[in-house]
Order: structure tokens, then sequence, then C-alpha cells
């Protein structure tokens, strides 16, 4: 029998000595970033002992206030198990049962030491990430011709010199304006446009911000420290969200001069005089206990007066916007001071506000800026001032040609992004925990989850009298795709091949007789079909863009759009750059948005063609093949099977086992899907899956429906094409050499003439047929291998052969075989 010691608060609480406490542990915690509980039990009871009566300060008398235990707030908590700390967490109290009006015990539940998302982001959308050294606003950057042309032909980049170079960059998404190539130059014309207003310019596009610019936000913002692994990885650094909040032209004119402070951000705004209002993560006007007034019986109502706004500047004229003219907007010249009185509510645990402050003019001027907060609580039917008014400054600022970052974010809320994300890449969260307390989310994708784990023998802790074997179900359908579809250009796509749509994956069965469940990731991303322009009569530029409109040419705003760039050169050079000044630019080589980076990793669902790529090229490494192919492969296999152990895990094990580690009983090696343990008798229910490679398909989903391709003839020192049969339905064909993909074929070509066969050795050579448009859907691929040859040896016998024919005719045809090698 097991002891186990619950603390509450750092105080030890009484506990029923029959009393079983189940902790359990499941990979679907980890694979669910909304689920980063990494330990939980169930409910269980502790007894109303004067003990637990004191730390839960009667809370069954709710007559008790001001210092009553507040049950809606968990308390932090930890389980001992034989004196060695097991968990560290959170404790709810969720109840108390009375007997004869007296408490009896008290309902708890312990939780892992770990944050849910969905309460740390609440409601907050991406465009509240301000403030602090990571904040979005500090990416706000002078937006003038010179500056975006730059950043578009990577002439310079934004922030030069600095570690936030090319975190945002201009690449050639077109909101409005659709280009064609005239075979001399690219350029738009379709609503009429002449001159210099037919080229590019600066009114055409919108930056594009660095996700991992975006993590880093939100974890300054929210006191998380992801672990970068991932994070930082070349493929992660190349993936950008385009600042598209709106259809048509941002917010931000060209000519406009505006500036705007974030009241989040206490290196901007300083404390002057008074009471520091805002909490060090960023949360404004938490609720705080009154200071020098007795604060009322039976309330806890709070609120605050946004007095004053001052601005003190030069004599121009201006406007001025709080909350972008939601709480309050007005206009002044010179030194004026606004009489906003706004007042903002607050409540007993906290509520965040947030606070903007824009000055827009058409002159540039460099004002200072100071706003006055008074906090009030309310005593009866009337609200008293809690102390002096706080003063907060900002020093003198230009109001400038510059975009505000952060008021150009899509909009998104910050859960629904981090969750998507993980989506996108099949991520995990776990909790690492230093000794010194610190604590990091560890990001990895499930496959590199799993390659850090260690394996375990548990053989002789099994209880072989209980043990279940279970059918793992396969999937029928899998289905990944993006749910934001709304450009013209790939809506084009979509309607020409509505069973194959671009960049999306889709596979059944084929069979109603296979029994299984749909397997389907849906991403609230959008997604772009970028073309390589092409002129009317067919041929090709060397430019690459994409245009946000409908198919009626109709400016469009839908889902937050993810892309890649990529730096490519203009060969004719035909693309040109509208300075706005009665002036053009040419330009050598500008910032590509594609779906596919330069090492030719694929944010494709499946298998597809790059856009920019004539000829056309496939692409294998997609999303689906690097991130979920081993996953999910793993379980069409014919012995994948799920097993129930029940088993007595030593003490020590218990307490260091993580859930991408292995167990092994016997010969067989198992997964982890759920561990269920009472701490009291030690038992524990193990689900378990066997460890199994994934399928050998290639990373391309199989087709059950179509053939496997007959190779029917192999290279030879004499003959190095490869033949297969002719085979009807077929797109095109994949051919391997050695394991690895170097050619394709059309749907008419059934062979291939390899070069640079080393014959001396054998090689494999292979085949693989595919069956829709996108090419990501296939056969398996059909190997063999070739015959080994000494080169000089098979020679030297053909010429021996032919001196020895005395027939003609037979003597001719071997040397001929032998001109031919």
């Amino acid at each position: 029998m097991q002891i186990v010691q619950l603390f509450v608060d750092g105080e030890q609480v009484d506990m029923f000595k029959d009393e079983s406490i189940t902790i359990s542990d499941s990979i679907a915690n980890v694979k669910d970033i909304s689920k980063i509980y990494t330990a939980y039990s169930r409910q269980f009871t502790l007894p109303a002992s004067p003990t637990n009566n004191r730390i839960f300060k009667h809370y069954y008398n709710f007559n008790v206030v001001g210092n009553a235990f507040d049950a809606r707030f968990k308390v932090d908590a930890y389980l001992n198990v034989n004196g060695i700390r097991y968990k560290d967490g959170k404790l709810r109290l969720s109840g108390v049962k009375l007997k004869d009006n007296s408490p009896e015990s008290y309902q708890v539940t312990f939780f892992g030491n770990a944050v849910a998302l969905k309460d740390l982001f609440g409601e907050d959308t991406l465009s509240t990430l301000t403030g602090g050294t990571e904040g979005l606003n500090t990416y706000n950057h002078t937006y003038d011709n010179l500056t975006v042309r730059r950043s578009f032909n990577n002439a310079q980049q934004l922030f030069a010199g600095t570690p936030r170079a090319g975190d945002i960059k201009y690449s050639f998404i077109s909101h409005s304006r659709v280009f064609r190539y005239t075979g001399t130059d690219v350029l738009s014309d379709y609503d009429g446009e002449t001159g210099l207003a037919r080229y590019l310019g600066l009114g055409d596009l919108k930056p594009s911000l660095r996700l991992n610019s975006i993590i880093k936000a939100i974890q300054e913002k929210y006191s998380i420290t992801f672990s970068q692994d991932f994070l930082n990885t070349a493929y992660f650094k190349n993936l950008y969200m385009w600042l598209h909040k709106q259809a048509g032209v941002m917010t931000q004119a060209a000519d406009e001069n505006s500036l705007r402070t974030y009241f989040s951000d206490s290196s901007v705004w300083t404390l002057t005089s008074g009471t520091e209002f805002r909490q060090a993560d960023g949360t404004l006007f938490t609720f705080t206990e009154p200071s020098g007034i007795p604060f009322p019986t039976g309330t806890e109502e709070v609120r605050y007066i946004l007095e004053t706004y001052t601005v003190n500047t030069t004599s121009v004229d201006y406007d001025v916007e709080i909350n972008q003219g939601t709480i309050y907007e007005s206009s002044g010249n010179g030194n004026t001071v606004f009489n906003v009185n706004y007042t903002i509510e607050s409540v007993s645990g906290g509520q965040t506000h947030e606070l903007d402050f824009t000055i827009i003019s058409d002159s540039t001027h460099s004002p200072t800026q100071s706003i006055s907060l008074q906090k009030q609580i309310k005593s009866g039917a009337s609200w008293i001032d809690d102390g002096s008014p706080s003063v907060y400054d900002v020093a003198a600022t230009a109001v400038t040609t510059y975009l505000d970052v952060p008021s150009q974010m899509p909009n998104m809320k910050v859960y629904d992004f981090v969750i998507n994300l993980f989506k996108m890449h099949q991520l995990t969260a776990s909790i690492d925990k230093e000794l010194n307390g610190t604590e990091t989310v560890e990001v990895l994708p499930l496959q590199d989850y799993y390659s850090t784990g260690v394996t375990h023998d548990i053989t002789k802790n099994i209880d072989v009298t209980s043990t279940q074997v279970d059918r793992l179900i396969p999937y029928k359908e899998i289905n990944f795709t993006y749910k934001g579809r709304k450009s013209a250009a790939i809506t084009a796509y979509d309607q020409a091949y509505p069973n194959d749509k671009f960049g999306d994956l889709n596979w059944n069965a084929g069979t109603e007789d296979m029994d299984g469940q749909a397997y389907s990731v849906g991403l609230n991303f959008e997604h772009m079909y970028f073309e390589r322009i092409l002129s009317s009569g067919g041929g090709a530029s060397t430019v690459q863009y994409g245009v946000m409109v409908n198919q009626d040419l109709e400016p469009i705003v839908n889902l937050p759009l993810i892309h890649c760039i990529v730096l490519r050169e203009t060969d004719t050079p035909n693309l040109k750059w509208n300075n706005g000044d009665a002036t053009q630019a040419t330009l050598t080589q500008f910032n590509a948005p594609t779906n596919i980076d330069a090492n030719n990793n694929s944010i494709h669902w499946g298998t597809q063609y790059n856009e920019y790529d004539l000829p056309v090229v496939l692409e294998e490494d997609s999303l689906y093949n690097r991130f979920y192919f081993d996953s999910i492969t793993s379980v069409f296999a014919q012995n994948a099977r799920k097993i129930t152990y029940k088993a007595y895990l030593p003490l020590g094990l218990l307490l260091s086992y993580k859930l991408n580690d292995r167990f092994r009983v016997g010969q067989n090696t198992f997964k982890i899907e759920s561990v269920n343990t009472n701490l009291q008798n030690q038992e524990s229910k193990l689900v378990l899956y066997n460890d199994l490679p994934p399928a050998s398909t290639g990373g391309i989903i199989i087709d059950p429906q179509g053939d496997n391709p007959d190779i029917t003839d192999v290279p030879t020192p004499c003959d190095t094409t490869m033949r297969w049969n002719y085979m009807d339905d077929v797109t095109a064909y994949f051919v391997y050499l050695n394991g690895s993909k170097i050619a394709q074929t059309n749907q008419d070509v059934p062979f291939y003439k390899f070069t640079d066969l080393d014959f001396e050795s054998s090689n494999t050579v292979g085949v693989r047929a595919l069956y829709n448009a996108s090419y990501s859907l296939g056969s398996r691929i059909v190997s063999v291998p070739t015959e080994g040859f000494d080169l000089f040896f098979y020679l030297n016998e053909v010429e021996d052969r032919a001196s020895y024919y005395e027939n003609e005719c037979e003597s001719f045809n071997l040397l001929t075989e032998l001109d031919r090698c």
C-alpha cells in the first residue's frame, strides 16, 4: 500500500484511508494543444476534518464572505507518493456534502500543472499581441514607396542588421488588381489604367509577417515558453501570414501620417505619478483591494475612469482616436486636452482592457501624450475615488508615414491561430519542468516526439490473468483540407477538379466493405493558387504572384493566408515598379509568394506540382507526408492491435515514464495510449498499441482501385530502358532508382531510359502509376533489381561468341548487339 499525501497551498490535507486516487495520463492530451493538462484525477473526496475545514475556510457556510474560500479559482496543489514529490498541479473544490447540517466531506479534483490555452487566451485576437519587446507593434515601419520596394526586391530588408531582419516582408500578393504579361512587361490594365499606373506599386501590396514572430509575441504576452526545436527550423521560419484584414486597400493610406501607441507597452507609456494599474503579463486594470478605504461588505465592484487625454505639439491640425474610435475620437490643433471621461469596468479576479491611442495628421510633427486614470470603488449605490489619479506619459514621438502592424492583423483569435498551427503540423505539447521551476511547453511533431522516448521492459509487472486485445479501426476516409478557398484562381481549379481540390488530400478506400472511420483535419487558413504569369499567347514570364479577388474580379477577404516566400530573379527583366513620382524602377528580383519553399517543403496537404516550375514538377514533401504519414499508415497494417493490460508498475517507473516512451512486454514493444493508475494500490490499466513501422507507400495514398504497373523490360548494359505495360486511366508515372524518385513520364509514355547506370553492381528500378490530377493517389511502387554485370567481361564474352559463329547471320546479329553496347 502506497502512502499518498495531498498538499494544498503548501499545507497537507487530511484524506480518507480507503479513498482511491486515480491519475490518468493520455496521449490525447499531448496531441491536442487545447488539452495540455498532463495529468488529472477523477473526482475524489476528503473528510471534513478540522484541518480541511480550515484550509477550505468552511466553504459550506455561504454566509461567510470576504475571507471565504473562492472556489471559482483553482489553487496550487501537489501529490506525494511515499514521501516523493509525484505531481504538481491545481486543485478544484467542486462541493461539500453535509449530513445533519454539518460538513461530512469535500469533493475535489486534481489537475496536472499545466494551463488550458482556452482559459489563458480567452477571446483575445492577434491584433492584441502588443507591448513589451516582442509585441507586434515592434514591427511597425515606415510605409513609403522606397521602403516597400526595397523590401519587395530584397534590396534592403526591413530591420536590416538586426535579429528581426526578414521577419516582415512584402511579396507579390495583390489585394485588388489582376496582372498579366504582355510578352514584354508585367502590368495591370483591367480597370483602364494607363501609363505608369499599369505597373506594380506601393498601393498594390500588403506585408507578410513571419509566423515565428507571432509565436514570440504570444510567449511574451502570456508568459509561455515554447521549445524551439521545431519552431526555429528553416522550414517554419519561412512561413508567413499575409496581413490582410479587410478586402482591398489597407486602412493605412500611403500619404497618411499617423502614430499609434499601445498602453500595454510600458516602454512607451510610462507611469509618472500614482499607482501602476497594468500587470506584468500585459493584463490591464485587474481587480485589486482599495487603498486607504474600508472595502464595503458584500461588494467587489471596481472601475476606472479615463479622464483626460492630452496631446502637446506644434500648431498643426490632427485627429485623435482611442481604440480606433470605438471609445473616443476628436480633432485638435497644437496643445490640446481632450476630456474623454470614459468608464472602464472591472471585476474581481481581473479583466483585460486594451487601450490604443492614434494621432492622424496631414503634417509630420512630434507630439507628447499623457492620460489621467482614476480608480473608483463602489460603496452602496455610490462610487468613491480610490486615491489620486494615475498619470501616464509618452515622450515626443514622430507622426509620420508608417504602417501599424497590429491594426493590419487578420481577424483571428490567438487560440484559433495556435490550434490550427498545431493541426497543420500534428504538433504535440508537453510540459517540461526544470529543477529551478522553469516550465517549457515542448513543441514537436508527433513522430519527433516519439523519437525522443525510451523503452521500459514491464514484462514482470504485467498481470497476465486479465488482458484484452482489440482491433485498431483503420480509416476508410482521409480528408485534409484548407477551409479558405475563395480566391478566383483556386476556385477555378476546384471547379475543374471537384474531386481533387488544389492543395487538399481526399482519399477513400473505394469499397463499402472496409469497416473504418474518417480521419479529417480542416485548417481555418486560406489557401491560394499562385500563378506564373503568362501572356495571352501562352508565353511565360518569370514572375509568380497571387491575387485576392473572386471570379468577378472583386477584392475579397476570408480566412488568414499562410504562405512561403522565395526570392526569384526576373530573366527579361519584365517587372517594373511605379515610384509614384512620374518615374519607374526596373526590378531584377522580387519576393515570390509560394506554397513550396526553396527546399521543396510544401504546405499542400498532398503531392502537388509547383506552380512556378515549367514544365510541371511534382513535389512529394507535403504536410501529410512529413507530419501525418507515419502515424496514419501504421494503422493499416493487418497486425495492428490495441492491447489493454493490468499492471503493477514500480514506483520509480510511475514517477518517471513519459507518454512518448514505449513499454516492452516479452518480445513486443508498444506505444502508450493511456495509463490509469490507482496511487493507493499501484494498480495500473495500460491501454497500448503495438509499435509498427509505417506502411511502405512512398508517401502517396494508395488507391485501392488502381492497378499496379507490370515491369516488362529491365535495363541492361545494352538497353538501359525500363518498360512497363500501358495502363488506362493513369495520369502520369513516377520512376524510381534505388528507392528515390528521379523522373516522371506522361500517361502515354510507359517507358524510361536511364542514364549513368552502374551495371557492375545491382540496381533497383521501379515505377508507380498516378491516378488523379494532383498525383496524390497512386499504386504501390513496383520495383525489380537489375542484374549486376562486369561490363568488360560481358563485352569480351559477346565478341568471343561472335567469332565462333559459322552462320554469318547469327554472327552479324551478335556483332550488332555489341555495337549497340
